[in-house]
């Protein structure tokens, strides 16, 4: 484990530079450290909310939190953690809408699990040993009879967040 030393270096006697010097120190302290102890901190509970204000930015029917929420993933094994849904429409968030603008947020990268299909997708996002399962999902299919591909207007956006296993 690395062990940082702050000790401000005083080359000249004038009070007015130690003071700059002490001042340049804590400030390089703050900014080094920062990023450090909100790594160490981060929880489901802040990738929730980190979710929840993304999700909840388009225009949406509903939007569910939940503090507490035991959830099973893909290989059946069980997790507590927290929960956003949200409930929109095609018609409310335009066709040019994508949902991974809103579920793939800056900072966590995609785990081991993907799933995709013509209606809805699932995946797992990892941040900082926080895992989330985010995935959407929508009526849609193929009429074989007019030969078009046809979609509802009902929208559904969910993530499942936990603390990912040592």
């Amino acid at each position: 484990m690395a062990r940082l030393i702050l000790q401000p270096t005083i080359t000249n006697p004038n009070p007015s530079n130690a003071i700059g010097t002490m001042r340049k120190t804590t400030i390089l302290a703050t900014f080094c450290l920062l990023p450090c102890v909100a790594h160490a901190q981060y929880t489901p509970q802040d990738a929730c909310r980190d979710y929840a204000e993304a999700m909840g930015a388009i225009p949406h029917v509903e939007l569910t939190i939940e503090d507490q929420k035991e959830f099973q993933i893909y290989d059946g094994s069980t997790h507590q953690g927290c929960s956003v849904a949200v409930e929109t429409k095609w018609s409310l968030v335009g066709d040019n809408f994508r949902q991974h603008s809103v579920l793939g947020l800056a900072g966590w990268r995609q785990g081991g699990f993907i799933a995709d299909g013509a209606g809805s997708s699932v995946y797992e996002m990892v941040r900082n040993g926080v895992f989330c399962m985010v995935g959407y999902d929508f009526m849609a299919y193929f009429d074989e009879q007019t030969d078009r591909f046809v979609s509802g207007d009902d929208l559904s956006m969910y993530v499942d967040c936990a603390e990912k296993a040592k």
